[in-house]
């Protein structure tokens, strides 16, 4: 939760009739003065070099998660305590939670995160069972000091899987891939883009060509397309490329249909919300009194 907190303009070097506004986390309202400078530093913010009327900081806006976890040293293998914050695409990692100056951070564009089975913990000497990874991805950039990846340990399993579900979440939504990213950010990508904002654009177009070619083809759906093509399909979607599927000439009818389904399948949240499939359920049970 965020809300506006007055702060002394003074301290930041404003002069009279210029105003600041510190936006913090509820949590911290009730701070001293000298922990909202603090945060103001983690920041890097110069407020003596601002010259509007009106200056705004919005300070921990982007903070995303933020708890105590146990992180494996790199060159020794022990366990410290620290506090991370996961704010933008980058961890950050404190000694403590009042901090003004990082120990280090954890960047997550482009890489990866993975669950460690809890007979981990022996091989790894952890102090808990419930252990996760970060290590690069195909498209990262890898991490300082030529570092292979950060091993993490929470105190329960729920702790790690919100922790995972939000990194997830970050990684996911830096990827310009289409497949795998949920529908909210796919139509969100798109809303600026021709015919786009209504449904992912992979869908209208599937549905469009299967509509006009596919509608009397024996199998559809049922019949596997050619996974070469599949394949090529979903790379170029991936990148943005957003291919023109032409003609059954140009792409077979089951490899679109087998695209369509290839994407989703692969979106974690559910196509029909579940508040609205009952009413499917009665739809698809009634009876067309004619084809028209």
């Amino acid at each position: 939760m965020i809300m506006v907190m007055p702060h002394d303009r003074s301290k930041l070097g404003y002069k009279s009739g210029e105003v600041c506004i510190v936006i913090v986390p509820f949590h911290q309202v009730n701070t001293s003065d000298e922990k909202t400078d603090k945060a103001i530093q983690r920041l890097n913010l110069n407020p003596k070099s601002a010259a509007l009327s009106l200056s705004v900081f919005l300070l921990f806006c982007l903070q995303v998660h933020s708890g105590w976890l146990f992180k494996r040293g790199g060159s020794w293998s022990t366990w410290r305590k620290r506090y991370f914050v996961l704010r933008g695409d980058i961890i950050f990692y404190y000694r403590e939670q009042a901090d003004a100056k990082h120990l280090g951070e954890i960047p997550l564009a482009g890489n990866e995160a993975r669950e460690l089975p809890a007979s981990s913990q022996e091989s790894l000497k952890a102090p808990h069972k419930h252990l996760f990874e970060i290590l690069p991805g195909e498209g990262g950039h890898g991490f300082a000091h030529n570092r292979e990846s950060y091993l993490l340990c929470g105190s329960s399993a729920l702790e790690i899987q919100e922790w995972l579900s939000k990194i997830i979440h970050v990684i996911r939504k830096q990827e310009r891939a289409m497949f795998k990213q949920t529908l909210s950010d796919s139509v969100a990508r798109e809303r600026g883009m021709k015919n786009g904002g209504i449904a992912p654009i992979i869908v209208i177009n599937a549905c469009s060509f299967l509509r006009k070619y596919g509608l009397k083809e024996l199998g559809l759906f049922r019949q596997p397309g050619r996974q070469y093509r599949i394949k090529e399909l979903q790379e170029a979607y991936d990148k943005g490329l957003y291919p023109v599927l032409g003609t059954p000439g140009d792409t077979d009818i089951h490899s679109v249909g087998s695209l369509l389904k290839l994407y989703l399948r692969s979106v974690p949240d559910a196509v029909i919300p579940l508040e609205y499939s009952e009413n499917f359920v009665a739809a698809s049970k009634c009876k067309l009194v004619s084809p028209q």
